[in-house]
């Protein structure tokens, strides 16, 4: 119970800032002046994907989607929430995610996340995937589930 609701005041505080400190006008990729959060040349490198892997499992034909290649512009942006906290570089993943949904008119019952080690959630304090995932739930009003479980050592 503690580390949890340690790692909700975080979080809490993780977005208070932003609205008490609010963002640089600064792209977060390439960190020029911009008023949004992609400047138009890092948006405009973002390599998106059209088409779907398929996945056989069990006699079902399910499909993959992928956003986006993994640029250099994409890797930024990765790393900058992954390892930096950068919870703009969310709203940037949640905006790439929720158009592609859109675009695609995908539709979907809930929504799950990859699970992370628990040497993984020490060292970064949270999920960054399960985030992600709750933000687009959010946005079609569906469920957000943990549904998947980490393999191996943990």
């Amino acid at each position: 119970m503690g580390k949890r609701l340690f790692q909700l005041i975080r979080d809490a505080l993780n977005y208070f800032s932003e609205v008490i400190f609010p963002f640089e006008e600064e792209c977060i990729c390439c960190e020029e002046y911009s008023e949004e959060l992609l400047c138009r040349r890092c948006r405009g490198r973002i390599k998106k994907l059209s088409h779907s892997y398929p996945i056989k499992k069990e006699g079902t034909l399910l499909r993959a989607y992928s956003i986006a290649y993994y640029s250099d512009s994409m890797k930024k942006i990765i790393l900058s929430y992954k390892y930096k906290n950068n919870f703009r570089a969310l709203e940037v993943f949640e905006e790439l995610a929720v158009d592609f949904i859109k675009s695609k008119g995908l539709t979907f019952d809930l929504i799950t996340y990859v699970p992370l080690s628990i040497k993984a959630y020490k060292k970064r304090g949270f999920n960054q995937s399960r985030l992600l995932a709750e933000r687009i739930a959010t946005s079609f009003n569906k469920d957000c589930r943990e549904l998947l479980k980490k393999g191996g050592n943990n």
